[in-house]
């Protein structure tokens, strides 16, 4: 036959769950602690690159609080404004600090940064290729329309291999110095 337990038994047995379960809540509590600290590591760790504004000359950039074009703007930027990043890009904008807004921080968009400083210029240029070239909206974007060999050309800002022109982006391999 089963002996009854005795209330002290109950609760010594309690007390022990009880223990057994502010460990498992302490292990847990530190587990997440350690993880806490190792992503800030991991983030403080990242390296930091330079990285510039290239646009049309004339033309501002927005900065945003969040990489979407309907986020706050939270400031502009022009050709040849230098900012640091880890080149984290997100729906298409990359991730700046040393930005002159309250946070120091924003986004913009990855079409309009280059990783080479932006020489600034203001001559004419003559399209060199075998064909027809394409003039684009920004680096390695859509393409606006076709300029065709010998057409006279003025540019504005070269960087990155590309050329900002009246008309738009060039590949600097089609155009030759007047």
């Amino acid at each position: 036959m089963n002996k009854p337990f005795h209330t002290t038994e109950i609760w010594k047995l309690l007390r022990t769950i009880l223990e057994i379960v502010a460990l498992v809540g302490a292990l847990l509590l530190l587990g997440w602690i350690v993880n806490v600290i190792s992503m800030e590591t991991a983030v403080a760790d990242e390296p930091l690159y330079e990285c510039w504004v290239f646009c049309n000359p004339e033309s501002e950039v927005m900065i945003r609080s969040k990489p979407s074009r309907k986020s706050e703007i939270v400031g502009t930027a022009v050709c040849g404004n230098r900012y640091r990043t880890e080149w984290t890009e997100k729906n298409g904008y990359v991730h700046v600090s040393d930005v002159g807004n309250e946070s120091g921080e924003g986004w913009i968009s990855a079409r309009y940064i280059a990783a080479s400083e932006p020489r600034m210029t203001d001559y004419t240029v003559i399209v060199k290729a075998k064909g027809r070239v394409a003039v684009r909206e920004y680096p390695d974007g859509k393409r606006k329309r076709w300029v065709y060999p010998d057409t006279e050309l003025r540019v504005y800002c070269i960087a990155d291999g590309w050329a900002v022109t009246e008309i738009g982006y060039i590949m600097t391999s089609f155009l030759e110095a007047d």
